[in-house]
């Protein structure tokens, strides 16, 4: 019976009390519903409304019958993904008898049972696709180079082309010059990143809209160049940094949540080589702290710039460390796991 009521409006708390024939409630038709409205004063009021039961024979049935769901490797099925209407039921249901295994990458069929609350179930063919995830079930090295391109780019692909492993360049549009290192990267299959066009802290950081501005300036400028959009970023200092307080409460928090709702996703990084600490730091000591984790999913951060020189010679003996435990080396993209550090402004 509370079905009919629509809406009801009172300070107070209401109760309703319902009159109706319970003899003949359950058959079909028409059927005439008193409801008395009270209120905590006691105040009444009651209105004559009319339910009409009809039979609910029909299954629920897909609100797109051509839906392709794709999921990433290893990752699970959400069946709340797909989509079913019903004529009575707000709220049909979705299940799956079948185990689902997204381990192997590729085209599945799986049949899906739809239901309501009348007991009404349909069976369906549903396609899912499984996209092949490079890192599902290896252990992952993302070398990561910030500030690029620069005259060093060329050495630093060079190596990887020798170790056949794949990095990502968080580049900047601070030297054009060597944008043609840029092109080569993307052609040889490393991942552009995004870092600001001028890397400028009291620019980008100056407001909201300054820091997406610069960041869709370098993302033209990436596009231009390599002829992909990118939508891997890392924001200079860090998502952890706290110079952006010095210009706006708050921005990092504000920034973190922005980028990803346009479809962005931030790396910071869980290993750092320490060479932001100065320019000519001993490759001993560059292999070192670059090589003190053991974690499954490893970021890197190291930079790209004409002064970072034992930085391009530490790089050979970093890789050989990793490959011989098994770790690969691969570009990043907006599924790759995804430090974040903890947002302090």
């Amino acid at each position: 019976p509370k079905l009919i009521i629509k809406e009801v409006k009172d300070a107070s708390e209401v109760t309703f009390d319902f009159k109706y024939d319970k003899k003949t409630f359950d058959e079909r038709g028409k059927h005439k519903i008193e409801v008395t409205a009270t209120d905590e004063d006691g105040n009444t009021t009651t209105e004559t409304g009319t339910l009409i039961r009809e039979e609910d024979s029909k299954a629920p049935t897909l609100v797109d019958p051509d839906q392709k769901i794709t999921i990433k490797q290893g990752q699970e099925l959400d069946l709340s993904a797909i989509k079913v209407k019903d004529d009575f039921d707000p709220e049909p249901t979705v299940t799956m008898d079948e185990e689902f295994d997204s381990e192997e990458a590729g085209k599945q069929t799986i049949m899906i049972k739809v239901s309501d609350r009348s007991g009404n179930e349909k069976e369906y063919e549903q396609i899912v696709n499984v996209k092949e995830d490079p890192a599902y079930g290896k252990k992952v090295v993302y070398l990561t180079f910030d500030d690029g391109p620069s005259e060093n780019t060329a050495k630093i692909l060079d190596i990887l082309d020798k170790y056949n492993a794949k990095a990502t360049f968080f580049v900047t549009g601070n030297h054009p010059e060597y944008n043609k290192y840029m092109k080569r990267a993307a052609k040889e299959g490393h991942t552009i990143g995004l870092h600001t066009y001028t890397h400028n802290y009291s620019q980008l950081y100056s407001s909201e809209e300054a820091y997406f501005d610069d960041l869709q300036q370098i993302s033209d400028m990436v596009e231009d160049v390599t002829g992909k959009k990118s939508k891997v970023i890392r924001f200079p200092g860090g998502s952890s940094n706290m110079i952006s307080a010095n210009y706006v409460d708050g921005l990092m928090t504000t920034l973190t949540q922005k980028v990803q709702e346009q479809g962005y996703q931030y790396f910071d990084w869980n290993v750092d080589s320490t060479d932001a600490s100065g320019n000519g730091v001993p490759v001993s000591q560059l292999v070192e702290n670059a090589t003190a984790s053991d974690d499954q999913y490893i970021n890197i951060l190291m930079h790209d710039t004409d002064a970072k020189d034992t930085t391009v010679e530490a790089l050979p003996e970093i890789i050989k460390y990793y490959k011989d435990k098994g770790y690969v080396f691969l570009g990043l993209d907006t599924d790759s796991y995804a430090p974040h550090h903890n947002v302090v402004n």
